[in-house]
């Protein structure tokens, strides 16, 4: 995989994040821990990823370097993940939101949401990438409600392109508690 140049001071990689709670997930803005890093702290690598770095280019909000991710054919998905405790979430629901962008209409780019047990058996997931249509280069705001199973112990949230080589940008992704939470 190669990495992106990072042409950030560690000041301004915070992308925009807006929510009205905290978010669940760690770090929903994407900030790098060093200028150095390609992947935003608290989050990992998913699927096959021919390159990943920050891009100022393409600031989401127009403020902030987004995270771009480049798929190539042939390979399944590439993008992001983060792992989460569910237990204090089990029976709850939950809202997981993310601003993205993609290179050509052939790509498909969505967040998703996984839910697992203590063994490892997944419980339930959903995902965006057939629901919301937008135009190339344009910024677009995918939105997921779900009630955590009452068994679940672990989240997994992510935003991931598929389907064609392409490009996708990540401008934020948080996961909140709903109002009533129940």
């Amino acid at each position: 995989m190669r990495v992106l140049p990072s042409p950030l001071i560690a000041a301004s990689v915070a992308l925009a994040c807006v929510t009205t709670s905290p978010s669940l997930a760690t770090n929903p803005r994407l900030v790098a821990a060093s200028a150095s890093d390609s992947v935003p702290a608290g989050w990992a690598l998913d699927g096959t990823a021919v390159a990943v770095g920050f891009d100022a280019a393409n600031a989401w909000r127009g403020r902030t370097p987004s995270v771009r991710v480049v798929y190539a054919a042939g390979a399944p998905y590439a993008g992001l993940l983060q792992r989460v405790n569910a237990t204090p979430f089990a029976g709850r629901s939950v809202t997981l939101e993310g601003h993205l962008m993609r290179d050509s209409s052939q790509a498909s780019v969505g967040i998703w949401l996984l839910a697992a047990d203590s063994a490892g058996k997944r419980l339930s997931y959903v995902n965006s990438y057939d629901s919301v249509a937008h135009a190339p280069l344009r910024w677009a705001r995918h939105r997921l409600t779900v009630t955590v199973p009452p068994t679940a112990t672990r989240l997994l949230v992510g935003a991931a392109v598929h389907t064609t080589s392409g490009v996708m940008w990540i401008g934020d992704v948080t996961l909140t508690l709903n109002a009533g939470g129940r």
